[in-house]
């Protein structure tokens, strides 16, 4: 297979096919897609997308630009998996593209389409685009901002230049609309660089591109603190510093031991590249790896794909960062391909491997995604809202007991879902009502109304007794992992 056969189309078709393969085939997995799915859903039916909200309660953890793109899948393709999940796919094949424009800038078309078949078909980038969260976004605007910057180092001086400068800023800003801090990080290896390179600083402190930065990053922030006394405070901890320090209000930063980072993110960028890792270590000496650590390494103007190494430095801050989810590293992938295949190129690998490589890799992928999308999973609350279907009418109203989350089964139901808890259970204060007041409601009711309640197998026990107690009849339908009890007035 030649140079030609491996067009940017042929990398793009293959992303496409595992970027789209089972996308809106799986359910939504509990607690983030349904929690992004559902503030999304209920932007669109309440109109609002200032102030992001669930279970119409607000929900101002994350800026708002991934529930806005949510939305729009949800707008397009109705209240469904596709809806929800086509903006990643869409985002990942075009990070894709970038990825294959940064290599062919910063060495030569080759190796820009190797960069993108290693995206195209690497497990941590697909698998991070199956899932419903910000980070194959923010993927995309860190690489296009890269780019930008690169095509304005590139370009000769003049308006041309200028104007990817203001790309550059203008992509920052909204990877800081997509998720704060995490969006802010990348911009300093970017300045460090221009700063070490001697480069004028007119060149990158543009007025009107710094400008953009503000507007489209930090106008939303400044528009929630207008509207709303003491929100600046909330907004600084639970997007910036809270992340950091895990001192986040009203719940626990996520997996903050820190040997979590070890066991999370270094497989995700070593095992997570497949079958790509073995060309990313291949002859790899500790010579070299010492020789990057050393800061003057990066003063070589000639070598401006030390840029990609500098990239790679904010993964310090995740590591020691209390909060840590596994893909919250994936922007970093995008310069381990790229430095993959660098790697490939100089050592002269004939491409039709390449190309095998990346088909079989690829294939493999989507047979994953396949497995995922029917497989059994706890978490899944699709088999969840089949058994509610079954027993929905007009006057059901669905609860769910002791869950304080559950939002992916909230989307399913458009909302038509209340939390109850029993005595001391409501920890993150997320009760409509309480166990007894609901069963009140039961008992004064009349009609033809009924409840049906979701409950997990420990849990049912609590209810069941209670039901017994207060002479209400009832009957189960259940799931592998969940339990609906369908109640009403004796």
């Amino acid at each position: 297979m030649s140079l030609k056969t491996v067009s940017l189309t042929f990398v793009l078709t293959l992303a496409l096919i595992t970027g789209f393969a089972f996308e809106g085939t799986r359910g939504l997995y509990e607690s983030s897609e349904g929690r992004y799915a559902e503030c999304a859903r209920e932007m669109v039916e309440t109109g609002n997308y200032v102030e992001p909200q669930v279970g119409y309660r607000p929900h101002l953890t994350k800026p708002p630009l991934t529930y806005w793109a949510i939305a729009g899948g949800l707008e397009l393709l109705r209240d469904n998996e596709w809806g929800a999940r086509l903006y990643n796919a869409i985002a990942f094949v075009l990070t894709v593209f970038v990825a294959t424009a940064i290599g062919s800038i910063l060495w030569d078309k080759t190796c820009g389409l190797i960069a993108g078949l290693i995206y195209a078909s690497s497990p941590f980038p697909v698998i991070g685009a199956y899932f419903v969260t910000t980070d194959t976004l923010l993927t995309l605007w860190v690489a296009t901002a890269v780019l930008c910057y690169l095509k304005a180092c590139k370009e000769m001086p003049g308006n041309l230049q200028r104007i990817w400068i203001w790309g550059m800023w203008l992509f920052f800003g909204i990877a800081v609309l997509t998720k704060g801090s995490a969006g802010l990080v990348f911009l300093f290896p970017v300045l460090v660089w221009h700063i070490l390179q001697k480069k004028p600083a007119k060149i990158i402190l543009s007025p009107i591109g710094i400008l953009l930065f503000l507007a489209v990053g930090f106008s939303w922030y400044i528009t929630l603190c207008l509207r709303r006394s003491g929100t600046f405070a909330f907004l600084l901890n639970e997007q910036f510093t809270g992340r950091f320090t895990g001192n986040l209000r009203g719940h626990e930063a996520p997996n903050s031991e820190w040997y979590k980072a070890f066991l999370m993110y270094l497989p995700a960028l070593t095992v997570g590249a497949g079958p790509w890792l073995y060309f990313l270590v291949r002859d790899l000496r500790m010579s070299r790896i010492l020789d990057i650590l050393k800061f003057r390494h990066y003063r070589d103007a000639n070598r401006i794909e030390n840029l990609l190494l500098l990239l790679l430095m904010p993964a310090v801050l995740f590591f020691i960062a209390k909060s840590k989810l596994i893909f919250y590293v994936l922007p970093f992938y995008t310069v381990i391909s790229l430095v993959t295949a660098r790697r490939i190129r100089q050592s002269n690998y004939k491409i039709s491997p390449i190309v095998r490589m990346a088909l079989i890799s690829g294939l493999i992928l989507i047979a994953v995604k396949g497995v995922l999308a029917y497989l059994p999973i706890r978490s899944d609350m699709k088999p969840v809202c089949a058994i509610c279907r079954e027993v929905q009418t007009p006057a059901t109203r669905f609860v769910a007991f002791d869950e304080p989350k559950l939002f992916g089964l909230q989307f399913y139901l458009h909302g038509n879902l209340k939390h109850v808890f029993s005595p001391g259970k409501d920890d993150e204060h997320n009760g409509d009502e309480s166990l007894e007041e609901m069963i009140r409601d039961i008992q004064q009711s009349h009609g033809p109304q009924s409840w049906a309640i979701i409950a997990n197998q420990k849990h049912f026990q609590i209810l069941e007794s209670r039901l017994k107690e207060a002479g209400l009849p009832y009957k189960t339908r259940a799931t592998k992992y969940w339990i609906l009890c369908l109640t009403g007035p004796a």
